[in-house]
């Protein structure tokens, strides 16, 4: 009776909350969709990405096991392969240096085999990327990348998470040349203490020669006693003065600990991930299916598209952590 009554207990602790994967993919595409059809992010040939929305949605079909992108992705995807076909290829963004990333990394999601040819568009991506590579100063190695002010993806600091996000696309295309990617890595090891722990997050999960202990000690230091993390906990980050508030757990600095955490290594099993896990499972809104946050930068109007853009990226990022863990 006693070892029975361990056993119910053991099973329970380790049992996460239940999540709504049908809302929360329902939602996804819902936003995707209306990033599309925005005036702003057209571009010839189909929308551009977006960091929040585009990238978020496409990890989460990774990590769901499709393979193949669905027609939204697909609009995207085909969008950025026929501005490159161009002669010469178009540019859409208002950086190139981030454009160039971006792209890369949306054709190495639908990449099957690293070994296979990159094809026409892939090669011209990946001369585009080493064309406008940094090569001299304090970011050398690096690329430029938007710097808006906003917080998480467009500040000064953002172009280390677009140099992070290189290094996970490159993964798929390994025969580069060395001194490059060389230059990229020293670039990332250079910079990474200066960035704030969602940028050294960025780094460990998406470069596979990056040193991790030190920054799951930090990351599970910052974790709050009901499993979730605060946006500051992810910082340092700059004062926004026009922010709106945002006290406690949040749902996209929780989703993003939770999710770089796992693509960096940490088991499923590690019980503080899965505090974590616990945590994003019981605060899906079950009426939408999202996991509704604010912009840590200004307070958009009601119905904008602009106040999704947090949630969109909190979404992504916490159904791709809970479906690599097997929820």
């Amino acid at each position: 009776m006693i070892l029975r009554t361990i056993a119910i207990l053991f099973t329970a602790a380790w049992t996460l909350a239940a999540w709504d994967r049908g809302k929360a993919f329902q939602y996804l595409e819902t936003s995707q969709r209306k990033w599309a059809d925005w005036k702003h992010a057209q571009r010839p040939g189909g929308p551009c990405i977006s960091c929040h929305t585009g990238l978020s949605f496409s990890f989460a079909r990774r990590a769901a096991g499709e393979t193949q992108p669905r027609p939204l992705e697909r609009a995207v995807i085909e969008g950025v392969r026929s501005r490159l076909l161009e002669t010469p290829p178009r540019q859409a963004m208002t950086d190139a240096g981030a454009e160039a990333i971006l792209n890369l990394a949306m054709l190495a999601m639908e990449r099957q085999d690293a070994a296979a040819a990159p094809g026409e568009a892939g090669t011209i991506a990946l001369r585009r990327l080493w064309d406008l590579q940094i090569k001299e100063g304090k970011a050398a190695g690096s690329w430029s990348w938007f710097a808006f002010n906003l917080e998480p993806w467009d500040s000064a600091t953002s172009n280390y998470f677009g140099a992070a996000l290189a290094a996970r696309a490159l993964a798929a295309y390994p025969r580069q040349p060395e001194e490059r990617v060389d230059a990229l890595r020293q670039y990332l090891e250079r910079e990474f203490a200066a960035q704030p722990l969602h940028n050294r997050l960025a780094r460990i999960a998406f470069d596979p020669t990056a040193s991790k202990a030190d920054t799951w000690r930090q990351l599970w230091a910052a974790q709050s006693a009901d499993g979730g993390w605060t946006t500051a906990s992810l910082g340092p980050w700059p004062a926004q003065p026009d922010a709106p508030p945002n006290k406690g757990s949040n749902t996209y600095a929780t989703a993003w600990a939770v999710f770089t955490a796992r693509e960096s290594g940490v088991a499923c099993s590690e019980s503080k991930l899965r505090k974590g896990l616990d945590w994003l499972a019981r605060h899906q809104d079950s009426s939408t299916g999202a996991w509704h946050s604010v912009s840590m930068n200004q307070v958009y109007p009601e119905g904008s598209i602009q106040r999704r853009f947090m949630t969109d990226a909190a979404t992504g990022y916490a159904a791709a952590a809970l479906l690599a863990c097997g929820r």
